[in-house]
């Protein structure tokens, strides 16, 4: 399985692209050797500050935007997009059928982030991280850049 952003951390967004395959003891790939895909498949795109778009299919995405509260706590809204039912009623109806599985998802991805010790994320916590979690770190690299300017331009 390999994982690569697609733009430059002077961007204000940048793509992760996941493959997965079969493991038969092969070595890992590094994210030089995975190719980026057409940039019109499936993939997840951040957007800074507090967007992301998961890329489902061609014609399915979700659109998640986390919205800070205070200091520990983020409000997430969750909005399902799809783009093959061209009749408005069907694609509602197939719209609220597919909320559940996003907040099954969502509710998940809620236990594992309050249970995370430090509850600060940050570069040079002493984490252990390895070339899977290459999305976190330029994520990090990224956040710090963005910081760090509007410190300077305060």
């Amino acid at each position: 399985m390999g994982r690569r952003p697609a733009l430059p951390l002077g961007s204000g967004k940048f793509f992760m692209y996941v493959y997965n395959e079969a493991d038969s003891g092969q070595k890992p790939k590094t994210p030089a050797q995975v190719p980026v895909p057409n940039p019109n498949g499936f993939k997840l795109e951040f957007i800074y500050p507090n967007l992301w778009e998961n890329r489902i299919a061609d014609k399915v995405r979700v659109l998640g935007a986390f919205i800070p509260v205070d200091g520990e706590h983020t409000l997430l809204y969750l909005r399902f997009y799809q783009a093959f039912a061209l009749i408005p009623l069907l694609g509602d109806l197939i719209a609220k059928a597919a909320m559940p599985f996003n907040l099954l998802v969502a509710h998940q991805d809620r236990a594992v982030v309050r249970t995370q010790v430090p509850k600060a994320s940050g570069l040079g916590r002493g984490e252990n991280l390895f070339q899977g979690d290459k999305p976190i770190m330029e994520y990090r690299k990224r956040r710090k850049e963005l910081q760090e300017k509007a410190e300077n331009q305060a």
